[in-house]
């Protein structure tokens, strides 16, 4: 095949012969299918298509997958359990190596403890994406991957799809059956695996392990030769300098020198890369603080973890798997219920979409309508947005909101728009994350969360087979939401407008016309430092949101467990359309029963120095530490401020020898100005300094803030 590339010019259609290069060394069926593809094109030249034909046929077998077999049998005779990713170029590789390797390994592990071998695969064209964005269910990429995250697959093979995108920090053993020619993009293999946070990395003893990187190559091949030049430039022992200068220059040289492998110098090339790759590691960041900062592997490992960790704020309103129980996407997850809802109550439409270009799944949000009056159709939607078209103008669907509610993976591009096809138009939209800091959640949840008008009574009947009928009968209950916020310690409104006064009260030389001017700077500073402050609080003292239900029965009211209030408050929670019926309750004696608990309850909320007390000692620390930051900034603010007046009295020195009044005058007024600031600028970092020492004291002494206090008589349908 390598004197076939020399006719390449001659063809009537032009390939790329570096992924023609690299199909020759992949495996027989994708060898085979350019053969008959390049054959059927009447591209046959001197016979040597018909001659590499009957060498391909599997009869001859593959020693390539001979040695991948052998590598597999082996990294699974000592640990069976243990996730392999294999990676192929296309899908007939793919779907070859899947098919012969649980032929060949039907069972693995050691004698006597022998398991089944499971084998997952991503082929060309599935959507990963949506694997990442949405997990839609029933996509048999989203199944395939899960089974290998969950280790319900040891072994997944992979097409070059893969290759950016995915998170595959399950596994730690990586097979490039198809060896990539450009450093870049074995980077971008290992880093599917060597992620932070990797806990296949780590033995039952919990030391570390490394990221075992394997390829299959042909002894005295191009492919051989390929991997000895990528060993010289080190990719398969530390991360590439991606903004090295020599990273694309190695790339060509391997990509040229493959092609004409029998007219090169191997020996020269691998010594050159070998400088090369010395000359980029020196070009990598370097600082005199890195040894100082906290910013380690150690430190992000532990904050990864700590992340990862982490529940969602309940009641959870949706099923979360037990891979996905914990973390960023299971909070993802339960913000999808609240679209399911929106759908259900008729306030939107909300629509599956497929982006007719790439094949990526969103979704669409567009605002119901009621019925035509006076030539109107009058929007129904409790929630209009700030932003995008004007429903009560623009009705068309078209102007859809287009959003995923997954987040993909860190390393994969973001979409920033899709195409949204309607009757055969094609509409670009963007694309929004509707999660927390967007404004399509932001404004939905902001709005919805008003205080409820009238009393928050409710007799709600329930559909026969709601979630709420597995725990409970039919009763009374109490349903409270609370939240105890660090940010109320330091309130800003309140701080600021103290500040200001104090500052503003230290002018005593400027004009009443020049104060605005004056305290504009101080505004400004005493907002953002609050802000950061708040920002701090929040980062050291966790915010604790809790919603919690109780039962009135004849022992009085009984607490419930989490499981009943996430089905008392989903009115979704049923195998069937619609919403259960509500009204006003209308019984006194239970509704007065009620708000005596209801008083009670608030009686015995516990107290940011009861909620907090395992972070206090830390709290402290850090509180000590900002502190005396604090101080330092203020002397440095202080010490300018003084140099800025110092100079001005001697520019008002200056001006009376030379006698000119106008100098002298505005001079003086400039002296003014900065005695003021001066003293602006003392009183101003005092009262940094209290507000933030201040804060533990106001942080111990918060109760709850209660979002909700409702009660509900849960009745079932009559039969």
């Amino acid at each position: 095949m390598w004197r076939y590339f020399a006719h390449l010019d001659s063809l009537t259609t032009r390939f790329d012969p570096i992924l023609l290069a690299k199909r020759v060394i992949l495996s027989p069926p994708s060898l085979g299918q350019r053969v008959d593809f390049f054959q059927r094109k009447g591209h046959e030249r001197d016979g040597i298509l018909e001659r590499v034909k009957p060498l391909v046929h599997r009869s001859n077998g593959d020693s390539r997958a001979d040695a991948l077999v052998d590598l597999l049998a082996m990294i699974w005779a000592h640990a069976p359990h243990e996730r392999v990713l294999v990676a192929a170029q296309d899908n007939l590789t793919v779907d070859y190596l899947f098919e012969l390797v649980q032929a060949r390994l039907p069972e693995i592990g050691p004698l006597g403890a022998r398991i089944p071998l499971m084998a997952s695969r991503v082929r060309q064209g599935q959507d990963i994406e949506a694997a990442e964005d949405l997990a839609a269910f029933g996509n048999e990429t989203v199944e395939n991957l899960e089974d290998f995250q969950r280790g319900a697959a040891q072994v997944l093979f992979a097409t070059e799809r893969v290759q950016v995108g995915l998170n595959l920090q399950c596994a730690r053993v990586l097979v490039l059956y198809s060896v990539p020619w450009r450093p870049e993009e074995v980077e971008q293999w290992i880093g599917r695996l060597d992620r932070i946070g990797n806990i296949a990395a780590f033995s039952e003893e919990g030391e570390a392990q490394t990221i075992d990187v394997y390829t299959i190559a042909q002894r005295g091949l191009v492919d051989e030769k390929v991997v000895t030049v990528l060993q010289h430039f080190h990719v398969f022992e530390r991360s590439v300098n991606l903004d090295g200068a020599h990273l694309g220059d190695v790339a060509q040289l391997i990509e040229d020198a493959a092609l004409r492998p029998d007219a090169v110098n191997w020996r020269a090339l691998e010594d050159r890369t070998e400088e090369m790759a010395a000359e980029d590691a020196v070009q990598e960041l370097g600082s005199a603080l890195r040894l100082h900062l906290p910013w380690d592997v150690h430190w992000a490992t532990e904050q990864r973890a700590r992340l990862a960790s982490m529940p969602p704020v309940g009641p959870v309103l949706c099923d979360l798997h037990e891979h996905v129980a914990t973390g960023p996407k299971a909070w993802d997850r339960c913000v999808e219920p609240l679209f399911k809802l929106l759908a259900r109550a008729g306030d939107y439409h909300v629509r599956w979409n497929t982006d007719p270009e790439t094949g990526a799944l969103f979704r669409t949000l567009w605002y119901q309508f009621g019925p035509e009056m006076y030539g109107h159709r009058p929007v129904t939607a409790k929630v209009v947005f700030s932003f995008g078209e004007d429903p009560s103008h623009a009705r068309s669907p078209r102007h859809a909101h287009a959003f995923i509610t997954r987040r993909g993976d860190i390393g994969s591009r973001p979409r920033r728009d899709v195409m949204l096809a309607l009757d055969g138009e094609r509409v670009r939209r963007p694309l929004r994350f509707a999660n927390f800091g967007n404004a399509l959640h932001d404004e939905l949840v902001d709005t919805w969360a008003q205080p409820l008008s009238g009393p928050h009574a409710l007799e709600v009947t329930y559909f026969s087979d709601h979630a709420l009928w597995q725990y409970v009968e039919p009763g009374w209950f109490l349903l409270r939401m609370s939240l105890v916020d660090p940010a109320a310690a330091v309130p800003l409104a309140r701080v600021l407008e103290e500040t200001i006064h104090a500052v503003a009260g230290a002018v005593t030389r400027s004009s009443a016309e020049q104060l605005p001017t004056l305290v504009a700077p101080f505004m400004s500073a005493a907002t953002c430092a609050i802000e950061s402050d708040v920002r701090w609080l929040r980062a050291t003292l966790p915010a604790k949101a809790e919603t919690t239900a109780h039962m009135r029965t004849g022992q009085g009211w009984q607490v419930m467990s989490e499981k009943v209030v996430a089905a008392l408050v989903n009115p979704t929670a049923h195998g069937r359309e619609g919403l259960p019926h509500a009204s006003p309750a209308t019984d006194r004696t239970a509704l007065t029963d009620a708000e005596h608990e209801s008083v009670r309850l608030r009686s015995v909320d516990a107290t940011g120095r009861d909620i907090w007390s395992p972070c206090l000692p830390a709290f402290r620390a850090a509180l000590s530490a900002r502190t005396r930051v604090i101080v330092e900034e203020a002397r440095d603010a202080a010490d300018l401020a003084r140099r800025e007046l110092a100079r001005a009295e001697a520019a008002v020195a200056d001006a009376a020898d030379r006698g000119n009044r106008a100098q002298i005058t505005r001079a003086e007024n400039l002296r003014d100005i900065a005695f003021d600031v001066a003293r602006m600028t003392e009183v101003y970092w005092r009262r940094r300094e209290a507000w933030l020492l201040a804060s533990e004291e106001a942080a111990g002494t918060l109760r709850p803030r209660e979002l909700l206090c409702a009660v509900i008589h849960a009745r079932g349908v009559p039969t």
